[in-house]
């Protein structure tokens, strides 16, 4: 058997280090031994230092995605090494299935998205430590409201055109004087020839300093240059007036040209390849048509095809041919979902012991209230953590997720055809999620529907 390909993903941010005394170094050589205990082949690890776990902004973190295709599977030593928010981490996981990535946690053994249960505790495993994240944030989030509306600075980062200045141990935001002639010059050129990059190059050329177009356009729509920031109409002193700012809002809008995305593809993770179960990819391509006109075709192929030709199917499949199946036969199928779903007899069904999980949900959050408090130190707050968090573990694997079928109800009782045909691409691609859990082919093509 071909030994699985793996990369690791490392992370602290510097309060952690600080605080809790976690190791970049120890991450790394407990997945180098995890890779020798499994036999898996070591591709790469990649280590973001000094960032939060709630952002999707980390260098490796992007690096990693870029490199899916070079990988089976992702492992780190604890869920919260690789993500804390919950809508982020789906997106990723959404993203690493195309590519049939699985991701592996070291020390929680039931993170593991290869299998249906390693899915569900990932989900839950998230939640929990966005839940304890952002109990942490909220801490800090009144000291910056705090200062923001006493006018203090909360960065030592300030706009472009803006400094901090020290006077009797008190800091002040200020203009940047080095900087003001170069500002205001921005909004009287802009004001003039309502151009943003025309506006770059002119200031490019008086100054001879190289500022990009996302830097003039920046000073020229945000709201700290006429003052505002957070609520705060007087955090920042001015350099235009609102009325100004306004103005020139509008002249922005006038000559921003509407870009339809040309990648949007409706059925991207839904749909299976009939021979080797691998997900099916977005495929798009051009022909010229004798008369000189191009004609553009949206198609899936298989992922396993596409990558390395592994899979022998490198037939491309017209999205059109899935969207006319669903657009004539959703109706029919959802009922007929709906209605095997109602047989189910209520003996068959198992309660979830929601009491006891909403009273561990209850106790994590006095556990972490009396931490912050420092009424309980580090190993105490761990060690009970930990005992809470296996527990609730437990009782959600031993637990049948019930199937709800409101989402599919609601949309059979609504006009959802005429809905379908007013909304763009990305949120038609929307609507089949929220439906679809997967698109099934046979060898012969024939379509299949399971609905979430």
């Amino acid at each position: 058997m071909k030994a699985k390909r793996i990369a690791g993903y490392v992370r602290v941010s510097h309060d952690e280090q600080k605080k809790y005394g976690y190791s970049v170094q120890a991450q790394i050589e407990r997945i180098i031994r995890y890779a020798e205990e499994t036999g898996s082949q070591l591709v790469e690890i990649y280590v973001d230092e000094g960032f939060t776990a709630t952002k999707m902004k980390r260098p490796d973190l992007l690096r990693m995605l870029d490199n899916l295709h070079t990988f089976d599977i992702l492992v780190f030593t604890r869920l919260d090494r690789f993500s804390r928010n919950v809508l982020q981490a789906n997106k990723m996981v959404e993203v690493m299935e195309e590519y049939d990535v699985a991701i592996k946690s070291i020390e929680e053994e039931d993170i593991d998205t290869s299998t249906a249960d390693g899915k569900f505790n990932f989900n839950l495993r998230v939640s929990l430590a966005q839940r304890e994240a952002e109990k942490s944030g909220e801490r800090i989030r009144s000291i910056f409201e705090f200062k923001i509306k006493n006018g203090q600075p909360i960065s030592g980062n300030q706009p472009y055109g803006y400094a901090i200045e020290t006077k009797d141990n008190k800091k002040t935001i200020v203009k940047d004087e080095t900087l003001v002639p170069i500002i205001e010059d921005i909004f009287n050129y802009f004001a003039k020839h309502h151009t943003i990059r025309g506006t770059m190059t002119y200031i490019n050329g008086k100054y001879d300093i190289s500022k990009n177009y996302n830097c003039i356009h920046r000073v020229i729509t945000s709201t700290e240059y006429y003052g505002l920031y957070e609520g705060n109409p007087n955090y920042y002193p001015p350099y235009i007036t609102k009325e100004d700012f306004e103005k020139n809002q509008e002249r922005v809008k006038a000559n921003i040209k509407e870009r339809k995305s040309s990648k949007t593809y409706l059925f991207t993770s839904l749909i299976k390849c009939p021979f080797c179960n691998c997900k099916m990819v977005g495929k798009h391509s051009k022909r010229k048509n004798k008369n000189g006109t191009v004609r553009e075709y949206w198609g899936y192929i298989c992922s396993n095809h596409q990558r390395n030709k592994i899979c022998p199917s490198g037939k491309v499949i017209n999205e059109n041919y899935f969207l006319e199946y669903l657009l004539n036969n959703v109706e029919k199928l959802a009922k007929k979902h709906i209605a095997e779903i109602m047989e189910v007899k209520p003996a068959e069904q198992t309660d979830l012991p929601t009491n006891r999980i909403n009273e561990i949900l209850e106790e994590i959050d006095s556990l972490n209230y009396m931490f912050q408090k420092k009424r309980i130190d580090v190993k105490k707050y761990d060690r009970e953590y930990e005992a809470l968090e296996r527990e609730l573990a437990n009782l959600q694997k031993e637990t049948p997720k019930e199937t709800d079928i409101t989402i599919l109800e609601e949309f059979l009782q609504s006009n959802w055809k005429e809905v379908y045909n007013s909304l763009d691409k990305e949120n038609q691609r929307a609507l089949w999620r929220n439906l679809i859990k997967e698109i099934k082919l046979d060898k012969d093509f024939k379509i299949d529907v399971d609905f979430l």
